[in-house]
């Protein structure tokens, strides 16, 4: 029961519901930055201490088992990394991307979902529509030849779905 907290929270179940329902169509990327100035820990590293809530989400969210995971910190204030950058590789055309950070100026908490068919935006810090989900991308028309390709790009709607606002 790896973070419990975020899993059973009225947002993550819902863009659960648009991964499950295929709203957002096959996945392609998953990024997520979660930063803050401080509380630097003596005993674990920053991966260690704000990236487990997202790989959690994720794990959560992605029917799909990871194939390969690299991570690249820098360790500037006590000896354990407090700035890091983690991919998770998957054989789908999906990639996942962690940026977790105890030294950013200013506190965030969003993860960016883009599909095929739509993309969503979850800010967890915002106080109303922690979610929005955007009818953008593009649409490939030709794929005959690099220099022939016709990409059309498709801006539509932008919506953010009502939450069931319990928490465990």
């Amino acid at each position: 029961m790896v973070d419990h907290t975020f899993i059973f929270t009225g947002a993550v179940r819902k863009i659960k519901q648009l991964v499950d329902e295929s709203v957002l169509g096959d996945l392609y990327y998953y990024d997520s930055m979660r930063v803050n100035l401080g509380l630097f820990q003596s005993d674990v590293n920053v991966i260690w201490d704000l990236a487990p809530h997202d790989f959690a989400i994720m794990d959560y969210l992605v029917k799909e088992e990871p194939v390969a995971l690299t991570a690249n910190g820098k360790a500037h204030v006590n000896g354990l990394e407090d700035t890091a950058y983690v991919t998770v590789h998957f054989n789908s055309n999906l990639i996942a991307h962690f940026n977790v950070n105890w030294l950013s100026p200013v506190k965030v908490r969003t993860t960016l979902i883009g599909g095929e068919k739509k993309m969503a935006v979850w800010n967890d810090l915002e106080a109303d529509e922690k979610i929005k989900v955007y009818d953008r991308g593009i649409e490939v028309k030709n794929k005959e030849g690099m220099y022939k390709m016709l990409v059309n790009y498709r801006s539509g709607d932008m919506w953010s779905p009502k939450l069931n606002s319990l928490r465990p």
